[in-house]
């Protein structure tokens, strides 16, 4: 299991724990978008962890056709000149290598859409931990 996907289970599981129910009686409002913008959150990072990991499968699948493609072309080096390689295996060799630089451009830029998603998952936790402390410093104000 994704370490983030555990970290946002978890989150989601304790937030409503760590609120008091005072709190959330006169905050409800603030609660609930907190909980939205959290909820959007683990879900955006989801969607950006699933399109990252279909990325990485064509990485994959690119490179090893790379890989084959490259061994042919040092096969057919190696032969007399009569065995040059042909336009087609030239055509595809370029093919595979601009459809490899293309997955690994659409592979980054996941990754840093992947980065603003966790900075706004933190952001967003953050925001509930500081909400929690301001919830319990009140309620210790009023019992005491």
């Amino acid at each position: 299991m994704n370490p983030w996907r555990a970290i946002a289970s978890a989150v989601l599981l304790l937030v409503p724990l760590l609120v008091p129910l005072s709190a959330q009686a006169q905050d409800a409002g603030l609660d609930d978008k907190l909980r939205d913008l959290l909820r959007q959150t683990t879900v955006q990072l989801r969607a950006a962890e699933d399109a990252q990991a279909t990325l990485q499968s064509q990485l994959d699948t690119m490179t090893h056709q790379r890989d084959a493609l490259q061994a042919q072309l040092t096969a057919l080096q190696g032969k007399p000149a009569a065995a040059a390689v042909t336009p087609e295996q030239l055509a595809a060799l370029k093919q595979a290598q601009a459809g490899l630089a293309a997955a690994r451009a659409q592979n980054a830029a996941y990754a840093a859409s992947i980065g603003k998603v966790q900075a706004q998952y933190q952001s967003a936790a953050a925001a509930a931990a500081d909400k929690d402390a301001a919830d319990r410093r009140d309620a210790a104000r009023k019992s005491a």
